[in-house]
């Protein structure tokens, strides 16, 4: 059994741009991120962080089995530099229908879990070129969304099944049982990813410990 931990850190650099290659995963499984045109754009905080192009660009941190969580928290600071009346894939973990996968439409955001549509949010009022902390959970009852600290939305729902070796991805909607990827994302995206349900107080720490890389000051 996997134990209680975070499964996906990403390397997080300060003065020194990253390389365009691998995303490095300083958790202490093997999830490093293969990376396909993804660029890096430096903060006023000195903090570098990855730019997707909407079209092209993903990031495929591979199929370990320590991605596959039946409670999780996906914990991200995004950027989008577009919103538009079209859906965008931000992370997914994906096999033939079954899975967890996070998606924007223009400024809503969907959480798909075991395959199913659980819930949109309503309009988040989300501007572009404005950082906003996200965090969307499982406890094993319910699926939950917090923005910026605070609590938005939950829905009860069963566990996801797992039923194949569904990767984890980033920037992108991807059907790993295919092969394939669509939907895009346009913009930022700075993720940590748990394989156990943060609490609300969890949730508001990370945000207020890591706001002021982000420019962000409520």
């Amino acid at each position: 059994m996997i134990a209680r931990d975070i499964v996906f850190q990403p390397e997080n650099s300060i003065d020194v741009e990253p390389g365009a290659v691998t995303l490095w995963d300083l958790s202490r499984y093997p999830n490093d991120g293969a990376m396909t045109n993804v660029t890096w754009v430096q903060l006023p905080s000195s903090l570098w962080v990855m730019v997707f192009n909407g079209t092209t660009s993903w990031v495929n941190c591979g199929a370990d089995a320590s991605v596959r969580s039946f409670r999780y928290s996906h914990e991200f600071w995004l950027n989008p530099t577009t919103i538009a009346p079209v859906t965008q894939g931000l992370i997914g973990i994906h096999w033939a229908g079954d899975g967890v996968y996070i998606h924007m439409r223009g400024d809503e955001i969907r959480l798909t879990h075991g395959g199913i549509a659980e819930f949109t949010t309503a309009t988040l009022n989300l501007q572009i070129d404005t950082w906003y902390h996200m965090v969307a959970l499982y406890d094993g009852t319910d699926i939950m969304l917090y923005v910026n600290g605070a609590f938005i939305q939950s829905v009860g729902t069963a566990a996801p099944t797992w039923a194949g070796a569904a990767e984890l991805v980033y920037g992108t909607w991807r059907n790993s049982n295919l092969g394939t990827n669509s939907i895009y994302f346009e913009g930022n995206i700075v993720p940590n990813y748990y394989n156990y349900a943060l609490t609300a107080g969890q949730v508001r720490n990370y945000f207020e410990k890591t706001k002021h890389w982000f420019g962000v000051h409520d």
